[in-house]
């Protein structure tokens, strides 16, 4: 000092620094020699130290599968400056897309205790239910609150996401259905299940593709893109109508192809089974050969052939020759087999033509026989033979011839 009156001086104290969080902090000066005598040196000085550092709380985002080892998920608080004496809070869960009791097991002010070490961590777990539905990853909130045993700011604002990821998937079958052509209704009636639930349900389309059965033939009607919907339930079953042609074609068995496709949910359904339908053929078609009569001097014989219904694809048959009164060998027909080829319209006829011998003799009208013999597919019925009558037209006649003798011939006779 330079002795002025009012005169003033200072002093600096150097402070250290930190970042730790506490409450504001005080040290006290007090005058201690003085270099002479009459000075009254009896006061002190306080000086607060305030404190501007901050701490905070956070809780890192988890993802775990729904399935995971353990059946829980750890969930990590961190601090990240020190807190002078430490403190303690409660975590809490809530649902997302996750709900408590189904999904997880809440947590409702669970108490974390810090020491307050600077990036001191703490846990807390929350167990996972596994279950078998197809949901998709879902989500709950850890939220702090009710900060306790300090009076100093930190801040616990901080939400973790903890997203449990969905293990499970669902997958939808199409039964193979087969039906006569004819069925009741009409209808060919297809199954679609799926094994396991899926959380809200879902739907997808269905459509039909040909086989050897068409719609060109009018075996069928399609589906285009038909939607199905599942209300989610595990073992859940749901169907499709397909309606069939009915005709009288005789045909093979015929099938077409059901699949699916544009699931709303395709992440957790697959839907790459296909069924097939197969139409069962209950038609018929029946042959038949008419009977004929023809004239010995007018042969050939021609004998008509007749199917009644339609067959797919046509067929052949074989017509062949035996004796009735009528005998090979007595040159009244030529003997053979013949191979008769049908296009296989309903209606359809077609004709054979039996050689026949022609002789003057006088005899009576001859019969031979026409047999159906192999035909070249099944179905058709080939219900009976022909008899091919050849009528006699030939005839005799018995003449007298004139004789001469004279009256006294020998022997005394003409």
């Amino acid at each position: 000092f330079t002795g002025t009156a009012g005169e003033t001086q200072t002093v600096s104290i150097p402070l250290g620094s930190d970042t730790k969080l506490e409450a504001d902090e005080t040290l006290t000066l007090s005058l201690g020699s003085v270099s002479r005598s009459g000075i009254t040196i009896s006061d002190t000085a306080t000086v607060t130290v305030q404190n501007d550092d901050t701490a905070a709380v956070t809780i890192a985002d988890v993802s775990v599968a729904e399935n995971v080892a353990g059946g829980t998920a750890t969930a990590t608080l961190s601090l990240d400056n020190a807190v002078q004496g430490g403190f303690r809070l409660d975590v809490a869960t809530s649902n997302g897309t996750a709900t408590a009791g189904s999904d997880y097991t809440a947590l409702s002010g669970q108490q974390v205790t810090f020491a307050g070490t600077a990036s001191e961590t703490q846990t807390v777990t929350i167990s996972i239910d596994n279950d078998t539905i197809a949901e998709g990853d879902e989500t709950l909130t850890l939220g702090m609150s009710n900060l306790a045993l300090t009076s100093l700011p930190v801040t616990i604002s901080d939400n973790g996401t903890l997203t449990i990821n969905d293990d499970d998937g669902a997958t939808v079958t199409i039964a193979d259905v087969s039906v006569a052509e004819n069925v009741a209704g009409g209808t060919a009636t297809v199954t679609l299940s799926v094994d396991q639930a899926v959380s809200g349900g879902f739907s997808l389309d269905v459509s039909t593709s040909d086989g050897t059965a068409t719609t060109g033939d009018s075996d069928y009607t399609a589906l285009s893109s038909q939607t199905v919907n599942f209300t989610g339930n595990a073992g859940e079953t749901q169907t499709v109508n397909i309606t069939l042609g009915a005709d009288s074609k005789l045909e093979n068995d015929e099938t077409l192809t059901v699949s699916m496709s544009n699931s709303n949910k395709s992440a957790l359904t697959t839907i790459t089974d296909t069924a097939t339908v197969t139409i069962t053929n209950d038609d018929s078609a029946t042959l038949t050969i008419s009977d004929n009569t023809t004239a010995e001097n007018s042969g050939p014989s021609v004998v008509t052939l007749s199917v009644d219904n339609a067959v797919q694809g046509g067929f052949w048959v074989t017509v062949q020759r035996a004796d009735g009164t009528a005998t090979v060998s007595d040159s009244d027909y030529t003997a053979g087999t013949d191979n008769v080829s049908f296009t296989g319209t309903a209606g359809e006829t077609q004709t054979v033509s039996i050689p026949l011998g022609s002789d003057t003799k006088v005899e009576d009208n001859e019969t031979l026989i026409l047999s159906l013999g192999s035909v070249s597919r099944s179905g058709i019925t080939i219900m009976d033979n022909a008899t091919v009558t050849i009528t006699n037209d030939d005839s005799a006649a018995v003449t007298i011839a004139d004789v001469s003798v004279a009256e006294n011939v020998a022997g005394g006779t003409a």
